[in-house]
């Protein structure tokens, strides 16, 4: 009897579902606060008109992320036009060698 009762139970019982629960990111405006605190980020302003604050990094920052890399795959022209864009004094940068100039 036991065993039969275990049976329909399993029958009858409710399948286990793994629930994934799907969130978007985005980017809290608290995060500037912190990245200047830290001393990581300065804000910059393009104009009066701009309506969205403008960071960039401090060199010592990006350089630090640079050296983390390890032997990564080259840098793309399009990735070094970025890592100029967005930091301080970026000529100061040292890049990955194989990297072009």
């Amino acid at each position: 009897m036991i065993l039969k009762r275990e049976q329909a139970l399993a029958m009858h019982a409710p399948k286990q579902v793994r629930h994934v629960d799907l969130c978007q990111g985005y980017n809290p405006e608290n995060a500037n606060d912190a990245l200047m605190i830290l001393g990581i980020g300065r804000r910059f302003e393009i104009g009066p008109e701009d309506k969205y604050d403008r960071w960039r990094l401090e060199p010592w920052a990006v350089q630090a992320a640079l050296r983390r890399r390890r032997g990564g795959a080259k840098l793309t022209d399009k990735e070094i036009a970025e890592i100029r864009r967005t930091t301080w004094e970026a000529d100061t940068l040292v890049l990955p060698r194989g990297t072009p100039a």
